[in-house]
C-alpha cells in the first residue's frame, strides 16, 4: 500500500502543478488580450492566435513619455484617451489599470502633483495612491487600480502580466 501513496501523491503534485501551469498561462494570455487587443500562442507545438477587433487607434503613446516628469501631463494624456475611448465604445470607461511602475512614474510627475495641489504653495515632489486616485475621479475620470502579477512561463521565465509601461482603459 505504501506505493499506492507514493504513486497518488507524485499524481497529486503533478495535478498541482499541471494546474498552476494553465493558472499562469491563462492569466499571461488575459494580459496579452487586454494590452495587445489579441492572444498568440506558440509554445508546446501548439500554434494559434485569435484577435479580438480592438481598433488600432486604442493603442496609443503619450506625447511626452511620463518618465520626463518635469513635463509629462499623465492627467491630460488620461483626459484625451478617455475621450478616444468614448468616441470609440460609446460609453465611459469604468476603470484605469496601469502597473507599481507607472504608478512611481506619475507620482513624481510635476503637472500631476499641480493638479492634485492646485493652490498649494509647497507642491510635494512625491504624491499617494490615494492623491492621485482621488484626484482622478474628481476630475471625471475613472477610479484607478494598480495590478501587478508575475506569471511563470512554460520555460520558468517569470513573466509580468502586465508591462510596466502601459496603462489600460476599461469597461466598468
Amino acid at each position: 500500500q505504501a506505493g499506492n501513496e507514493e504513486v497518488r501523491r507524485a499524481i497529486m503534485n503533478d495535478a498541482l502543478k499541471n494546474s498552476r501551469s494553465v493558472a499562469a498561462r491563462l492569466e499571461i494570455a488575459r494580459g496579452d488580450a487586454l494590452v495587445n487587443g489579441s492572444v498568440t500562442i506558440s509554445e508546446n507545438g501548439v500554434t494559434a492566435a485569435v484577435t479580438f477587433g480592438r481598433a488600432g487607434a486604442m493603442s496609443v503613446t503619450a506625447a511626452i513619455l511620463w518618465t520626463t516628469v518635469a513635463t509629462a501631463d499623465p492627467f491630460a494624456d488620461l483626459d484625451t484617451w478617455r475621450n478616444a475611448y468614448v468616441a470609440q465604445n460609446g460609453a465611459e470607461p469604468g476603470a484605469i489599470v496601469m502597473s507599481r511602475s507607472t504608478l512611481a512614474t506619475m507620482r513624481r510627475c510635476t503637472n500631476v502633483a499641480k493638479a492634485v495641489f492646485p493652490t498649494s504653495t509647497g507642491i510635494p515632489t512625491l504624491l499617494s495612491q490615494t492623491a492621485i486616485s482621488d484626484a482622478l475621479v474628481a476630475f471625471g475620470l475613472p477610479p484607478m487600480y494598480v495590478y501587478y502579477a508575475q506569471a511563470n512561463t512554460y520555460a520558468g521565465t517569470a513573466t509580468p502580466v502586465l508591462p510596466a509601461n502601459k496603462v489600460l482603459l476599461l469597461p466598468a
